[in-house]
């Protein structure tokens, strides 16, 4: 039988410790990491030394560009009643400021490059609350679809075709008119898309593309992840690649839960409540998705 070595306490160990494996953003090849940092340093004195808001914000966005851009942003719109309440203000002036803040966000995300916008309008769940705000919220929309059919300056100079997702039969007849004349009128915008989730849940969505799937599928055949995934409300377009919520609620409230469980999907949770959502409250998200993705393209080019 073998005999087993002796321990011997003065003995110098003979193993050595593995240093661990740095951070992947340290991981960037420094021509990368270098052209990075320079142009977050660029963004910082191009802030101190403009003097108007505007200009900070093109300047900046000018400075984003330069790195990677997210193809496809979510939004989960919360926080407009608190808002409202916080202010002592009626709630449907609270909704009001969060589609002026949509409107401003969206050019913000298009001027970036982003190619698509989802936001969360309407839950099918919301059905449930008060009839006197739903029907605020109908009337609110009705306006609010027809404005963004006649705004040249925003959806049309940015061509920006619209699209309303979900269980859109369950809308009032008035607010569907007005939505069907928003796409009809954006169908041909081809450089980006925003997608209204109104009225939407996940589980609505995922139940119907299960049913689509079925239905395309032989019977022969076992339906696949492909299958329901190209069924999707949004199938048409890029993964989703942010998802953002406002108002300091850690949940994703049954919205794009398909799409977000891909691996490249960054959740992101903010405390300010919708309507005071700004470009510069983007910013931060901005500047860690393009590190992280710095870092992940270094890494694949060093085989790691």
């Amino acid at each position: 039988m073998e005999s087993l070595p002796s321990f011997n306490p003065n003995a110098e160990a003979s193993t050595t410790t593995t240093p661990p494996h740095p951070p992947p953003f340290f991981n960037t090849p420094p021509h990368l990491l270098a052209t990075f940092l320079l142009s977050l340093l660029v963004l910082i004195a191009l802030f101190i030394l403009t003097t108007t808001p505007s200009s900070r914000v093109d300047y900046a966005t000018k400075i984003l560009r330069l790195g990677p851009v997210p193809r496809h942003v979510g939004f989960i719109m919360d926080g407009n009643r608190r808002y409202a309440r916080s202010r002592g203000v009626k709630t449907r002036v609270g909704h009001e400021d969060g589609f002026k803040a949509l409107e401003k966000i969206l050019e913000a995300c298009l001027k970036l490059g982003v190619e698509v916008v989802t936001v969360y309008a309407f839950s099918i769940e919301n059905f449930k609350r008060k009839e006197e705000e739903v029907e605020t919220l109908m009337s609110l929309f009705r306006e609010k679809l027809y404005e963004l059919a006649e705004n040249e300056d925003l959806v049309h100079r940015y061509g920006v075709s619209v699209r309303l997702i979900g269980a859109v039969e369950m809308l009032r007849d008035d607010v569907r008119e007005a939505a069907n004349k928003l796409t009809e009128s954006t169908q041909h915008n081809t450089r980006a898309i925003l997608n209204v989730a109104c009225p939407y849940t996940s589980r609505h969505e995922i139940t119907t593309a299960i049913s689509r799937a079925a239905a395309a599928a032989p019977t022969t055949r076992t339906i696949t992840s492909r299958d329901i995934g190209s069924q999707l409300f949004t199938s048409t377009g890029p993964k989703l690649d942010l998802l953002v919520r406002t108002s300091g609620e850690m949940r994703l409230s049954d919205f794009m839960l398909w799409q977000s469980a891909c691996e490249d999907a960054e959740l992101h949770f903010v405390q300010v409540y919708w309507p005071q959502f700004s470009f510069w409250d983007m910013v931060p998200i901005w500047v860690g998705y393009q590190a992280r993705r710095v870092g992940k393209e270094g890494r694949k080019g060093e085989g790691l």
